[in-house]
């Protein structure tokens, strides 16, 4: 849902946040896995994600940190949006 939200999904986005809206006020938490699942849209700005993630109202797994470093060095993994 994070990701749908992200990107602006045509098709999942308007539903995603409206759902995650609904939800927050009971607290919400990115697993490590969606976090770095996330890393990329970030290019590695550690702080920009939790922004987002925080702002999205979610608690972010921090293992995801992991490949948030890795990502400025790898290239073509990092997306352009």
């Amino acid at each position: 849902m994070l990701i749908d939200v992200l990107e602006d999904d045509p098709q999942f986005g308007r539903a995603s946040s409206i759902t995650l809206d609904s939800c927050a006020e009971d607290g919400l938490v990115a697993c490590s896995l969606t976090y770095a699942e996330l890393a990329p849209a970030f290019q590695g700005e550690v702080t920009l994600q939790d922004e987002f993630c925080t702002e999205s109202g979610s608690t972010s797994g921090r293992a995801g940190h992991g490949w948030t470093r890795c990502v400025p060095t790898r290239p073509g993994i990092a997306s352009s949006s």
